[in-house]
């Protein structure tokens, strides 16, 4: 079946475009303006027709998530858009071809404004979608941080028996050179008070002995003297130490640097041999927990950071959640209220109008006209002006009615009879 709207508003679009095509052969422009301004309410009255019905079909989808709904808006703010277009292209058109500014309402300022809504609301979607994917990807993060995590636990728990076993080692160690070296007979209190004495003397004969050969034999009593009193403060400051039994990374790390330390200082050659070699090796195990812990603690900030990231998304997306569910909620109630309208305007019949312009005839055939001077850039001649029929047998509905017909249902001449069919304001009803 032919669908007989669409012929309609083809042909109306067809003889806009020759209007405005013609115009500049026209002297009186005038009524030729004012009969193109009709056409092109009526183009847009259609026009504004399937907009509508198309916004209606969109806004009834049934969305089951956010994904879904910024499908739709974007469908319903690209069909704005070329709604808007359709409307700019044909202002334009028209302006630049007559020179006249446009005087029919295309309620631009209604679009505009609904399209500023639907890109807000696409916007604040597309902010909550992105939350959303953040928000996933956080967790994934913190998921792996967690395993990462456990994994440097079980570390841990296996670390403290091996420093439980450095430590016993390193213990051993130091109580057998304070044994070798009979530390229980060195004299606390007379260490403590030649020792800085020789230390102080040592070092000034030997910032002398360059200068005076002399005190050469004062320098090497000073210095045998002091290296001496160093091993033996070193020892007494190692005794303690060997009795300390610690677990933790810290602890150990800390005691062998004053370890190190103190045996630094012990001078004498040899004494300490043992114990540098076993604090190296230990040292090196030492540095493996360090990378765990320092892995351990990056890990915990990106954790903490993560939460904290997580919150305040979430709180944003809680947000949105509310205006959406508001924005749905003024929907609602306009779908209602123009519900309610159309409901009582429904009830409110029209007044039969009577024309007796024109002779109504129901007729079994309708012609399809072509129009003449389609994409012509030709001025025509009033000989030319012809009609031209393309006529095609489809059974007419019961709703379509013509006027200014003749016995063959031939129009005596297709501009009016066009003209005669857009001042019927009900030339088309729904079958």
């Amino acid at each position: 079946m032919i669908d007989y709207k669409n012929v309609y508003i083809e042909q109306i679009t067809k003889l806009y475009d020759d209007y405005l095509s013609y115009f500049k052969y026209k002297k009186e422009k005038k009524s030729f303006l004012q009969r193109m301004q009709k056409l092109l309410e009526e183009i847009f009255v259609f026009d504004n027709q399937k907009y509508e019905l198309e916004l209606n079909r969109l806004s009834e989808i049934k969305v089951s998530d956010k994904e879904d709904k910024l499908n739709v808006l974007t469908d319903i703010a690209s069909l704005i858009k070329k709604h808007m277009d359709t409307i700019n292209n044909y202002v334009t058109a028209y302006e630049k071809e007559t020179g006249s500014p446009i005087n029919v309402d295309f309620n631009i300022s209604k679009l505009t404004t609904k399209l500023d809504e639907v890109e807000s609301e696409i916007e604040i979607l597309n902010t909550y979608i992105a939350n959303e994917n953040k928000i996933s990807n956080l967790n994934k993060i913190n998921e792996d941080t967690e395993i990462e995590l456990a994994k440097i636990e079980d570390k841990k728990s296996h670390s403290i028996s091996i420093n439980e076993e450095m430590e016993f080692a390193l213990n051993e160690t130091i109580k057998k050179i304070l044994e070798e070296n009979n530390v229980e007979s060195i004299d606390i209190e007379d260490t403590q008070t030649h020792f800085p004495l020789y230390q102080e003397l040592y070092i000034k004969a030997e910032e002398q002995s360059s200068t005076d050969p002399s005190i050469a034999s004062v320098l090497d009593m000073a210095k045998k003297n002091y290296l001496e009193y160093s091993k033996k403060k070193s020892l007494i400051e190692l005794k303690p130490l060997a009795e300390e039994q610690l677990k933790e990374y810290q602890e150990l790390s800390t005691k062998r640097n004053t370890i190190n330390e103190i045996i630094t200082k012990g001078l004498q050659e040899n004494t300490f041999t043992e114990l540098e070699d076993l604090l190296k090796e230990q040292n090196q195990k030492l540095e493996f927990q360090l990378k765990d812990l320092k892995k351990e603690e990056l890990l915990l900030t990106v954790k903490k950071n993560n939460e904290e990231e997580l919150k305040n998304l979430k709180e944003q997306n809680d947000k949105i959640e509310k205006q959406l569910s508001l924005n749905i909620k003024k929907e609602e109630e306009t779908k209602e209220e123009s519900s309610d309208i159309k409901e009582e305007t429904s009830e409110v019949k029209e007044p039969e109008t009577k024309n007796n312009d024109f002779k109504l005839v129901e007729i079994e055939e309708v012609e399809v006209i072509k129009n003449p001077y389609h994409n012509s850039n030709e001025k025509p001649k009033e000989d030319n002006i012809k009609t031209n029929i393309i006529t095609k047998t489809e059974p007419a509905p019961s709703w379509l009615e013509y006027a200014i017909v003749e016995n063959e249902h031939k129009f005596i001449n297709w501009f009016d009879k066009l003209n005669a069919l857009i001042k019927r304001k009900k030339y088309l009803k729904d079958e």
